[in-house]
C-alpha cells in the first residue's frame, strides 16, 4: 500500500470545504477528512489549546496579545488583530498554565487564514521543548 505522501505526489487534490478528494488521472482513490490527512503528514501532533500569549516584533516597542487555537512542539496557530506577512519573524512569550515557567520562543509566520496565523517555532532548545511537552501533557489531561 502506498504512503499518504506518495499518493499526494501522484494525485491532484481538489479541496471542497473540509474534505479533500484525491483524484489520480484515471480514477478517484480516496476521500478523507483534511484533519486526518494532515495529522499523518505533520511532524508534531497538534492539540487544541486556548492560551493567551504575548507577541514581540523586531524593531517595535509595542507588544501585542494573541489567543492560541492550537499548539504543537513545532509551532502554533493563533488569532492576531494585526496584519503580518509570511516569513515575518517574532518572539512568542508564553506563560505556561499550571506552571511558573514562561517560554520565550522565536517563531516565523508560515500561513494565514483571515485573522488566524500559523507559526513555526525556530531555534527551540531541548529544555524549552521539554517544558512545552509537559505543558501539553497537562492540558491534555485537563480536557
Amino acid at each position: 500500500m502506498d504512503s499518504v505522501a506518495t499518493l499526494l505526489k501522484r494525485t491532484r487534490a481538489i479541496q471542497k470545504g473540509n474534505t479533500i478528494m484525491s483524484m489520480p488521472l484515471s480514477y478517484i482513490t480516496t476521500t478523507t477528512n483534511l484533519n486526518d490527512l494532515f495529522k499523518s503528514i505533520r511532524r508534531h501532533e497538534r492539540m487544541n489549546a486556548n492560551l493567551r500569549v504575548e507577541l514581540e516584533f523586531a524593531g517595535e516597542q509595542k507588544k501585542l496579545f494573541a489567543q492560541t487555537s492550537d499548539i504543537s512542539l513545532g509551532g502554533m496557530a493563533c488569532y492576531i488583530s494585526k496584519e503580518m506577512a509570511a516569513q515575518e519573524q517574532l518572539v512568542v512569550v508564553m506563560p505556561l498554565p499550571y506552571s511558573r515557567d514562561t517560554l520565550r520562543l522565536s517563531a516565523t509566520v508560515r500561513s494565514r487564514n483571515s485573522f488566524r496565523y500559523g507559526m513555526e517555532f525556530t531555534d527551540i532548545s531541548a529544555e524549552d521543548q521539554a517544558k512545552l511537552q509537559k505543558c501539553m501533557n497537562t492540558l491534555q489531561c485537563m480536557q
